[in-house]
């Protein structure tokens, strides 16, 4: 007579496992698809400060050329040339 009561109890027990295993996996599917979302972030950053760091060395260069122009012109005025 205990022996449907066990397997009941052992199909109750497999069911929650099972529910278990089914929870764990769509964690593990919704962790690998913030890991991506995280991934493109991360590349979109790494894009944008490039692109800023471009910008910001070639207005450096073009100061610095037009702060020799201009001293060049002024020592040249100057007679200094």
């Amino acid at each position: 007579m205990s022996v449907p009561v066990t397997f009941q109890s052992i199909a109750e027990e497999l069911k929650k496992l099972e529910d278990s295993a089914q929870l764990i996996h769509e964690e593990m599917i919704s962790l690998h698809q913030s890991e991506h979302e995280m991934q493109r972030l991360n590349e979109d950053t790494a894009t944008k400060i490039h692109s800023f760091t471009l910008v910001s060395l070639a207005m450096c260069v073009g100061v610095a050329g037009l702060q020799l122009w201009h001293l060049k012109t002024f020592f040249q005025k100057q007679h200094i040339l």
